[in-house]
């Protein structure tokens, strides 16, 4: 599949009314190359039956499990886009042919713009024009920081940006005030603004609008300024101490595969100088738990992030394993260097095209039962996207691998391994039901086993690259449980033989501390 040079990303919900007339302006102003893709808020109005119904191989469809709002909506659509340069759009306006090829050109022109806007007419619910130009209500187009600062010109649904911007931009941090506010400062901070003096679209405004007209007080708008800067300034920095290898901004490798059944099932296991003995012992425990699920069709990812000399030590344990009977096909991913947990993870996410994926730590041992109970739980409810395992250390102590979120505080004292920051950082265990599942739906879930339905896991992007180690897992599971339900299961158990980041040396401290920063600057500061 080629990629496209334009996408359009989109949210909607309840917007069955102005819908069809976007839709026609919309995919008629595309080239056949192009994509739509839309989030769908989970509406109620005949919204989703309506774009199901549209039958066009340029639009991909994604619908919200719950409704999380026209930010976190628009944010997932971006997620997912794969154009080189893509179009916002709202569910209720009207195109003008030429916008696609208007905007492209402001890029084309210049290969420092990083973000394009044009001017829009205005409209009214009926389609009566009620201005001739937003800007002029605004005193024209200003797309600096401090024009912005004082009254923000980026309006989502007359914006397009760089692809390039969405590696800096995505996710969108709580403390952004709007999704194109957002985009527009990251994509300034990058290189030019550009702005197309001509009205582009038809910008309708009506009751029934998802983002509000009315301003805000003075204090909510001095209040978002300043929440807009830290969340700049946090991005910035937590992306410049991220490793290059994290930084590329590259579309998901289109790599054939053999298409795999309905219920089959993906693992993912990364390695970095992993010992070969719990390796073999994680994947003899993984065969004996696939066979639990027969007859089924599995295909094991073993993603090696090693130096030359492991990597040959790896390549033989493999060829090995590989001539026993295991009940599934295993393939080792190899030659691209240490790209980090999260990226080495994401290789073998992109190439999965199963059901069901297990994101698994190499040195993880599963009970025989385990899949075949995570994976009838998953089965049984469309809404739950990814279960825990109950966890054991080797000595048969607990895990208590769900956490709540943490503080800043506690978290530094126990990267030091200080004796009385392991025990405050016990207080933010989550505390488990006592029926067969416990809820953890925005809680921290340890990467060590993520049982996923692999589309909620695509549609979200895999892991963050810009976690090189630490974290990556926090931040999957607070952006999965979004679109998706966590649950922890009682009946899924593994024995975890993993160690923390105090045990392991300075080196793994100070990566701790970087993926730290960059977790809180994504999600948000609690110091204590």
């Amino acid at each position: 599949m080629s990629v496209p040079r334009v996408s359009v990303a989109m949210a909607t919900y309840n917007g069955l009314r102005h819908l069809d007339a976007q839709l026609e302006s919309l995919l008629g102003a595309l080239a056949p190359d192009d994509e739509l893709v839309v989030v769908d808020d989970a509406s109620t109005d005949g919204t989703w039956a309506r774009l199901q119904a549209l039958g066009d191989a340029r639009v991909r469809l994604v619908r919200n499990a719950s409704n999380l709002g026209v930010r976190e909506s628009f944010a997932r659509a971006l997620s997912l886009v794969r154009g080189e340069v893509v179009l916002l759009a709202d569910q209720d306006d009207v195109w003008e042919p030429r916008r696609r090829d208007a905007l492209l050109a402001a890029f084309d022109a210049d290969p420092r713009t990083m973000v394009a806007v044009s001017d829009a007419s205005l409209i009214d619910g009926e389609g009566r024009r009620i201005a001739d130009s937003f800007m002029a209500t605004r005193g024209g187009f200003d797309g600096s920081l401090a024009g912005t600062l004082v009254r923000s010109r980026f309006l989502g649904c007359a914006m397009a940006v760089r692809r390039e911007v969405l590696a800096l931009a995505l996710p969108v941090p709580a403390r952004a005030p709007m999704h194109d506010m957002w985009l527009g400062v990251v994509g300034g901070s990058l290189g030019r603004v550009a702005y197309v003096d001509e009205p582009l679209l038809r910008y309708r405004r009506h009751g029934g609008n998802v983002s509000p007209s009315r301003s805000p007080s003075r204090l909510q708008a001095l209040r978002w300024r300043l929440d807009l800067l830290v969340a700049l300034a946090a991005r910035r920095v937590s992306r410049a101490v991220a490793p290059a290898s994290a930084r590329a901004d590259s579309v998901p490798d289109e790599r054939e595969a053999p298409p795999l059944r309905p219920g089959a099932l993906c693992v993912g296991i990364v390695v970095y100088r992993s010992e070969l003995e719990l390796l073999r012992t994680c994947l003899h425990k993984l065969a004996r738990a696939v066979c639990e699920l027969a007859p089924t069709e599995a295909r094991v990812y073993i993603v090696d992030n090693g130096p030359d000399d492991y990597s040959a030590s790896l390549a033989a344990c493999i060829a090995e394993l590989a001539d026993e009977a295991l009940p599934f096909r295993l393939e080792l991913i190899s030659g691209h260097g240490n790209v980090g947990y999260g990226h080495g993870n994401n290789l073998a996410i992109e190439r999965g095209d199963a059901e069901w994926h297990l994101i698994l730590n190499p040195d993880a041992e599963l009970e025989p039962d385990a899949l075949r109970n995570g994976i009838a739980r998953l089965a049984a409810d469309a809404s739950v996207g990814m279960i825990a395992a109950w966890t054991a250390g080797a000595d048969g102590q607990a895990q208590h691998l769900c956490k709540t979120y943490p503080s800043v505080a506690v978290l530094g004292l126990r990267a030091l391994g200080l004796p009385f920051g392991k025990r405050l950082a016990a207080g933010y265990d989550v505390v488990p039901d006592a029926g067969p599942t416990t809820d953890v739906t925005g809680r921290l879930v340890s990467g060590s086993f993520m049982l996923c339905r692999a589309s909620v896991l695509k549609s979200i992007g895999g892991f963050d690259p810009a976690y090189f180690l630490y974290f990556e897992d926090f931040d999957l599971s607070l952006r999965l449980g979004r679109v998706a339900r966590v649950l922890w299961a009682r009946d899924v158990q593994i024995v975890h033989h993993g160690g923390s980041a105090a045990r392991k040396g300075w080196l793994h401290r100070r990566l701790f501390v970087r993926s730290a920063a960059t977790f809180f600057s994504r999600h948000g500061w609690r110091l204590w």
